[in-house]
């Protein structure tokens, strides 16, 4: 007996551990370095390094935080006799002249039974309440606006109005919101979107008027009057999922994600280390990215990474949400894919398949494109594409082995593209197709001066060009990977101040081997651009001390230069003559005569 109880048991902790693998939204495909997730569930997501998201519908999206506020007007109008009829009026406001204001606002803050009344005159007429509420929310942010109203009024009901100011492109009208009948006190204000109702600086503007009395003329009593605000507290959301650490792993290869955003709402994507720290050696990875697809293949020497998506809006309720996201990494030291899976490959079709993006890993060359095929009677023709989609090697015969020599190519990505041609009863079927690299880890050469001398036309300009040079043999120099870093030092402190990494301009193709790299129109002085590019906030007095060079060659690898120390020199250098030329003009007549003189300069 009691060994039929641990046998039911134990299948119950099967059944139990599998229904737990079953319902993971992530899958891990090791053998191919396939990592996806679905967000079906949080079961891949670090809590403790996550804050404000919600997975909903199949999405991770911002978990809106609402607060909630009542304001009592901040100022009070009205009219004794306005026109019933909305089409006399509905355009004009929300300030309108004809308005009398209300000095003492304080009978309106509270239920006391002590009101604010305005008579009408004449029966065709009715007299009007204007309040003007003041709010600290901002505009994009409120999610709901009710009005409670406490008072009196002849007659069955009283109509309420709201300016709209996002209506007629912008210059507003007031728009009819509903009645208040006797023994009602609340009313929504601007139905499924109330920001429409707050003017950019928290403006609201609510209009009371009673319904036409026939039996007489009309008057309305307020007693007490607000409002209440909802708004989005936290409009943002920081996800990030735990760590990915492959089995099998030779260079990460890229990220891709999907979701859905619009003109409001944002997703960025940093690559984190398994520490949460995010990843320098990619660049832009500082900012973020907002493109579908990153690249990974200058990473290397890191077993483990971690991705963070940071969501925002600015004008809820518009939120991003994100559907999925996948990490891919090559297992050997080359590109392979043997079509299991479509995760590689972007479009296919009976008569054609290209590739995603192959991105060349840092450190390597191209080498070979190999592919093996059963054509079946039929025709396979390859070709070579840039990361772009343009053709850059074309007509590569389909064999049964195919293998080409592509390393006189010039570009750090490629697709690949097959053109099949049908003959038999059955197509031609791509088994695989593989990119191979070689070894490529020699650094490119700058050529750069110790230090800059700068003169006195330099300071006149305030402003310099700095170039140097650079070269690389094999593959050459990468056009679009120049940058120079600026460091300026504190006149009164002497604290220094170091700028990002900025574009520098090289004026030559990719795989040049030779080639300058210019620093642009750099600031030798303090002026406001700085602030730009420096880490400070307030005017300083600043000089230009220092420069660095950064190149990559187009196999990725990187080269800097030390610091080149700029030096302002302005005096010029003292001189004396040292022969007596007295001497000189008493002992020699109309000849060749040596004059010798000395010279210093203490800078340059």
């Amino acid at each position: 007996m009691r060994t039929r109880c641990l046998s039911w048991m134990m299948i119950l902790l099967i059944l139990f551990s599998c229904a737990g693998i079953i319902s993971r939204s992530f899958h891990e495909d090791d053998s191919r370095g396939i990592f996806e997730d679905q967000l079906d569930d949080d079961a891949f997501i670090d809590k403790s390094m996550s804050t404000g998201y919600e997975l909903k519908d199949g999405y991770a999206t911002i978990k809106f935080e609402e607060s909630s506020s009542r304001y009592t007007p901040e100022r009070v109008f009205y009219r004794e006799n306005a026109f019933p009829i909305y089409l006399a009026w509905g355009f004009i406001g929300p300030d309108n002249p004809t308005e009398k204001e209300l000095i003492d606002k304080s009978s309106l803050t509270s239920l006391d039974n002590i009101s604010f009344r305005t008579n009408g005159s004449l029966w065709f007429f009715v007299p009007s309440q204007h309040f003007i509420f003041k709010v600290d929310q901002k505009k994009e942010t409120v999610s709901a606006i009710t009005l409670s109203w406490f008072g009196s009024f002849n007659g069955d009901r009283i109509k309420i109005y709201a300016w709209d100011y996002d209506a007629l492109s912008g210059r507003g009208m007031w728009k009819f919101q509903g009645e208040i009948e006797r023994g009602e006190n609340n009313l929504a204000i601007g139905g499924s979107k109330p920001c429409r109702f707050v003017s950019g600086d928290g403006r609201v503007d609510i209009l009371v008027m009673p319904a036409l009395n026939l039996g007489g003329v009309s008057y309305i009593s307020t007693d007490y009057v607000s409002i209440d605000v909802k708004g989005v507290a936290k409009a943002n959301a920081t996800l990030v999922t735990k760590t990915l650490e492959p089995g099998n792993l030779w260079r990460w290869e890229f990220v891709e994600w999907n979701g859905y955003q619009d003109e409001h709402s944002s997703i960025k994507v940093q690559v984190l280390d398994s520490n949460g720290r995010v990843l320098e050696d990619i660049e832009g990875n500082d900012e973020g990215f907002e493109g579908r697809i990153i690249p990974l293949n200058d990473l290397s020497g890191i077993s483990g990474i971690r991705l963070r998506f940071y969501m925002e809006t600015t004008n809820p309720p518009h939120r991003p949400m994100l559907s999925w996201y996948r990490i891919l990494w090559l297992r050997e030291d080359r590109w392979r894919d043997d079509f299991a899976t479509n995760y590689r490959i972007e479009e296919k079709s009976d008569k054609e398949i290209i590739s995603k993006t192959i991105f060349l890993p840092k450190g390597y060359w191209w080498d070979r494109f190999e592919a093996r095929a059963d054509l079946h009677g039929g025709n396979i023709t390859f070709s070579i594409l840039d990361g772009s989609g343009k053709e850059i090697i074309s007509n590569i015969e389909g064999r049964s082995f195919t293998t080409h020599d592509i390393s006189q190519i010039c570009t750090r990505s490629i697709k690949l593209k097959a053109e099949i041609e049908k003959k038999g009863t059955s197509p031609p079927e791509i088994r695989e197709w593989i990119v191979t690299f070689s070894r490529e880890d020699t650094k490119p050469i700058i050529t750069a001066p110790s230090i800059i001398y700068l003169g006195i036309d330099d300071v006149k300009s305030k402003r310099i060009d700095v170039e140097v040079s650079c070269r690389d043999e094999d593959p050459g120099i990468c056009a679009e990977s120049g940058r120079y870093r600026l460091e300026y030092t504190d006149n009164v402190t002497g604290l220094r101040y170091y700028s990002r990494w900025l574009h520098a301009i090289i004026n030559e193709t990719n795989c040049s081997k030779r080639a300058k790299m210019v620093a642009h129109d750099i600031s030798i002085f303090y002026n406001d651009s700085l602030k730009d590019i420096l880490p400070i906030n307030k005017r300083l007095n600043l000089t230009l001390s220092g420069i660095d060079f950064m190149v990559r060659d187009m196999a990725g690898n990187e080269n800097r230069t030390d610091s080149i120390d700029v030096v302002i020199d302005t005096e010029p250098p003292a001189s004396r003559i040292t022969t007596d030329v007295e001497e000189i003009g008493y002992k020699h007549g109309y000849e060749t005569i040596e004059i010798s003189a000395d010279a210093t300069d203490d800078v340059s």
